[in-house]
């Protein structure tokens, strides 16, 4: 590998050969870390690799491999040594690998297929994406839940156990558990934040939210269903043979060798179980601030905010549009040995070193009214209330804003200016709320557009007038979806955070109580160059990275 590299000498910096070399020594992966970086240019990586192996060399961006060559190939063989097939021509298989000098991939190919092995070199990091595109879709999920439900006949005749350590869910080959196993590790490959397994009156289905939307997928038999749901209870640690109370549980796997922490939530309906799974990646690393979208002045405006000694700082925003990335993001920044921050949360999504962190309880009575009270005897300087759901949460969150401390929660509004009002609802007096609340910030997840298929959207009069805007800024780089392999035909990749920073005022703070509405203190806000949800959005839009149609959809106004 060192030969390798020393083909790249001069065509880019030698800092980071250097740091490559050390990687390579220390048993990673130097093409890797050279691809993560922006002055590094891919195709530049491609050809030195393809001269040094003597091999043709392959983007798979633009590649798709023919579906005879996917069938040969299990997606368990793929993802173990990191290939993907690409073609059959006679008896020779040609094989996309980061390591084409292996000869046990070779050896394993050849065995399991009964072809040669043609190896062709590509990025490692490209491999993994195209097999989670390939291997995913829907027809190759069909056919896996098709191969894993064979026994299925035999299985659903047993009746589900009662006691984890009895019945056929112990039996590692057993249909439940490769279908469940597959279920999850399937939704966290995809990069889905929630697994919908629900039985209907003649079927099962199995849906994955993606960017916040809920894909079908192909589900497990209808006959099959109990004993994957009764896996998952095992999993979960909840009761196998409680079937008509509600009941919610954790579950912790690992795949492709990271660990992910699972929300397990399962309620009886009219034809048996619903199941519902929230993915959380409770190693996932946290993100940094100023890569969460906020614009240059928002930020500053934040940052000051949520470095104030006291007070309240409240996010809203409905589930799922990540407030508790910001939450965790903004811990992050603030954090310092000498201060002593504590959180409070159900469940614990992400865990922070140097923070203490307490898993509420209602079913003890460990809510986070009674746990505030508490840990508040703790000497804190900041603390994270996970949510706001209750009057005696509110009145003591914000009492203890009031003795010294910096306190971070969220609250369900649909905008900022509502987020005062509704504390008002819940039964806390006005004066102690606009007293104590430095701000708050409302955000949404918006869809943006994939980089790669996305074409120049024609702009026309209509489309203006629905945006509030009177013309196009010179600048302005409107897209529209299309939908490619890359984004498995969606149009759109990921999601980007648009937001609303009201921060209160003097002249808020002094506004009675019967005046104390949404609308006032709105009109109060607008005036320092307050930027609503709908303008955030529409930003996003002049830049290219989303559509009019979710910019329309989002923020409804």
């Amino acid at each position: 590998m060192s030969e390798w590299l020393d083909s790249l000498v001069g065509q880019i910096p030698e800092e980071l050969l250097d740091q490559a070399r050390a990687l390579a020594d220390q048993g990673g992966d130097p093409a890797d870390f050279l691809l993560g970086r922006n002055d590094v240019p891919t195709g530049r990586l491609l050809a030195s690799l393809s001269r040094h192996h003597g091999l043709p060399a392959l983007l798979l961006a633009t590649y798709h491999p023919e579906q005879e060559a996917l069938e040969q190939v299990p997606e368990e063989l793929s993802r173990r040594f990191t290939v993907l097939p690409l073609f059959i021509h006679k008896d020779r298989i040609f094989i996309a690998t980061a390591e084409p000098t292996d000869l046990t991939v070779e050896d394993f190919v050849r065995r399991k297929t009964g072809l040669t092995m043609e190896p062709v070199v590509a990025l490692r990091a490209d491999i993994e994406r195209a097999i989670n595109r390939f291997y995913l879709t829907g027809q190759h999920t069909a056919e896996t839940v098709k191969t894993l439900s064979t026994r299925k006949t035999t299985e659903a005749a047993r009746p589900a156990p009662s006691e984890p350590t009895r019945g056929p869910a112990e039996d590692p080959d057993a249909p439940s558990i490769k279908l469940a196993g597959h279920i999850l590790s399937t939704g966290i490959r995809l990069g889905a934040s929630d697994i919908h397994l629900e039985p209907f009156e003649d079927r099962a289905s199995l849906r994955y939210r993606l960017d916040g939307i809920l894909r079908e997928h192909p589900a497990p038999p209808l006959d099959l269903l109990r004993a994957v749901t009764s896996r998952l209870k095992i999993l979960a640690n909840l009761d196998v043979s409680e079937r008509r109370l509600p009941q919610d549980g954790r579950i912790t796997t690992t795949v492709d060798g990271k660990e992910y922490d699972l929300r397990v939530s399962i309620i009886p309906n009219l034809f048996g179980e619903s199941v519902v799974i929230r993915i959380l990646a409770s190693r996932a690393e946290i993100q940094d601030l100023q890569a969460l979208g906020f614009t240059p002045a928002m930020l500053e405006r934040y940052v000051r905010m949520i470095s104030r000694p006291h007070g309240v700082v409240l996010v809203t925003g409905p589930t799922g549009s990540g407030k508790s990335t910001t939450l965790y993001a903004s811990l992050q920044h603030i954090y310092t040995p000498e201060k002593k921050i504590l959180t409070l949360e159900d469940p614990v999504e992400s865990r922070m070193p140097g923070i203490t962190q307490f898993q509420m309880n209602s079913a003890i009575g460990f809510t986070f009214a009674r746990a505030l009270r508490s840990v508040l005897r703790h000497d804190p300087e900041i603390v994270l209330v996970g949510e706001i759901r209750d009057q005696e949460t509110a009145e003591i969150a914000i009492r203890a804003s009031l003795t010294g401390h910096l306190l971070l929660s969220t609250l369900h509004t649909n905008d900022a200016a509502s987020a005062p009002t509704r504390l008002i609802d819940m039964g806390v007096p006005g004066y102690l709320v606009m007293t104590s609340l430095l701000g708050v910030l409302a955000q949404r997840l918006i869809r943006r557009l994939c980089p790669r298929c996305r074409r120049p959207f024609q702009v026309e009069p209509g489309h203006l007038r629905a945006l509030g805007l009177e013309s196009l800024p010179p600048e302005a780089t409107p897209f529209q979806p299309v939908g490619c392999t890359e984004c498995q035909n969606l149009g759109y990749r990921g999601r980007v955070a648009i937001y609303e920073l009201l921060e209160v005022t003097p002249e808020m703070r002094r506004v009675p109580e019967a005046e104390l509405t949404s609308e006032r203190l709105l009109e109060l806000a607008r005036r320092p160059g307050f930027v609503s949800l709908r303008q955030s959005a529409v930003i996003r839009w002049l830049e290219g990275l989303t559509s009019f149609e979710e910019v329309m959809k989002i923020t409804v106004e």
